[in-house]
Formats: C-alpha cells, sequence, structure tokens
C-alpha cells in the first residue's frame, strides 16, 4: 500500500528483520541507502544507529530541499533490537531533522 499511495515520494525504505542483530540491521540500512542511491556498490555499513540517521539525513536533505518525500521504515519493532541503539538515535534524527 504505502508503494502504491507513495510512490513517486519515496526515497528511502529499509525494513527490519526478525531476529536480526543490530549489524545484520545495520548492513540492511547500507544496502538500502545503496538503492536509495541507484548505486550498486554498497557503503561500509554505519558502526551505530547514530551514524545510519546521520548517512540517512545527508543522503536525504538535497532530495528535500527540492520536493516533499517519503522515508519508510517497515517492521519498526525488529530494527529496535534488545541495545541496539536504534529507538534513542531515531528519536534525535526525528526530533532534531525528520520532523522539521
Amino acid at each position: 500500500m504505502i508503494h502504491s499511495v507513495f510512490q513517486k515520494q519515496l526515497i528511502f525504505e529499509l525494513s527490519g528483520v526478525h531476529d536480526a542483530n543490530a549489524t545484520e540491521q545495520l548492513l540492511n540500512f547500507s544496502k538500502a541507502i545503496a538503492d536509495a542511491l541507484g548505486s550498486q556498490l554498497t557503503p561500509a555499513a554505519p558502526k551505530n544507529w547514530t551514524e545510519a540517521f546521520w548517512q540517512l539525513r545527508e543522503f536525504a536533505t538535497p532530495i528535500i530541499k527540492k520536493r516533499k518525500a517519503v522515508i519508510f521504515f517497515d517492521e519498526f519493532p525488529w530494527l529496535s533490537s534488545h541495545k541496539s541503539g536504534f529507538l534513542s538515535a531515531f528519536e534525535y534524527f526525528w526530533n532534531q531533522w525528520a520532523s522539521q
């Protein structure tokens, strides 16, 4: 449904993987960034979620200066595994940048 409604605005999407650890989720994040950039080369996985959200911010900022955009996280609870740091990093990302 997200794809059909927001197809033209969707610039980044990431799906959490059930029972994957933070390292695996961050690797998937780097692959999602590569897809969003249209690159066949996957950048190095971020060391933590704070770094990942800074990468996302750097990627999205030039786009949202020109048009509205959608960033979609699917399976959000799976991204936030125990001690992953996802929720605190997302909270900062949201409050300091994305909600603006």
